[in-house]
């Protein structure tokens, strides 16, 4: 018999609250990042 189990992980979950990239998330803004790169995602 064949067992699928699915779980869900969000990168929420995997990065320590005290990381390094959490605190550069919070003191660098690089949100013009997304709008330069924005066309290269797909729009729902």
């Amino acid at each position: 018999m064949l067992q699928l189990k699915l779980h869900m992980v969000t990168i929420e979950d995997l990065v320590p609250e005290d990381h390094f990239l959490r605190k550069l998330d919070v003191a660098l803004d690089l949100s013009f990042v997304y709008t330069s790169c924005r066309f290269t995602y797909a729009t729902g």
